[in-house]
């Protein structure tokens, strides 16, 4: 999702990145306007969501901004701080299967990548799911190859202002507090327990090697753009 802040920046809730968690930090501290678009929007969906209103009144929200009406609907301004959290790809993969794991890869509301209104970027591996990890990820480098790196690129514009990494996420956020020039309570993030973590039973997945190595070349392009260590990666 995408949510526009009081002092016009904009968050971008990338699936599986500690998105749930930062969100809870913005309603803690009562920094939310509005919600634009719809589930996991990214930057193109959130700076155009009127074309995506589910009753196509469309106009009539266009009109309400021109003569600034109070029923105006929300919109983000190009030139907002934006801000989102990623997190190292093959990490990424991990989590997402162990999620999927837990609800038993159960397809019921899951998004529809052709449907505007139930959307989300994970659409795109729908149907591509197993109970075998590895299995899972041949189908995914055989479909989408480098997704997640695809994915990240659409949220992350060249005029993004920060992006955090769910790695070092308390510190992250109080550095786009500090950007913002926001003062919030830091002892309350840093005590702010994570949310929406998989179920500890499922377990952590054995990546095959020749797998491994093959999707860590696929998502290149990822590791280099927002500085995660390839070389570290091939070794751990």
């Amino acid at each position: 999702m995408a949510f526009l802040l009081k002092n016009g920046a904009v968050f971008f809730h990338i699936p599986k990145t500690g998105g749930t968690w930062v969100l809870g930090i913005l309603k803690e501290f009562d920094l939310i306007q509005a919600q634009l678009g719809h589930g996991h929007s990214h930057f193109e969906r959130a700076l155009g969501h009127d074309r995506f209103h589910r009753d196509f009144k469309v106009f009539r929200h266009i009109l309400n901004r021109a003569v600034r009406s109070p029923w105006a609907k929300a919109r983000m301004e190009p030139g907002c701080f934006k801000f989102c959290f990623i997190r190292e790809p093959l990490r990424w993969y991990e989590s997402y299967w162990r999620f999927r794991q837990s609800q038993d890869w159960i397809p019921k509301h899951w998004p529809d990548e052709s449907d505007p209104y139930n959307w989300n970027p994970c659409a795109m591996v729908n149907g591509l799911g197993s109970s075998d990890f590895n299995t899972f990820m041949h189908n995914v480098n055989k479909k989408r190859p480098g997704f997640v790196t695809e994915m990240y690129g659409w949220y992350v514009q060249p005029d993004t202002s920060f992006i955090g990494k769910i790695e070092y996420l308390r510190q992250d956020l109080i550095k786009a507090f500090s950007l913002m020039k926001l003062e919030v309570d830091v002892s309350r993030i840093l005590s702010m327990p994570m949310q929406n973590e998989t179920p500890s039973h499922i377990p952590m997945p054995e990546w095959d090697p020749k797998l491994r190595k093959e999707t860590l070349e696929l998502e290149y392009a990822g590791y280099v753009r927002f500085g995660y260590d390839w070389r570290y990666s091939v070794c751990d």
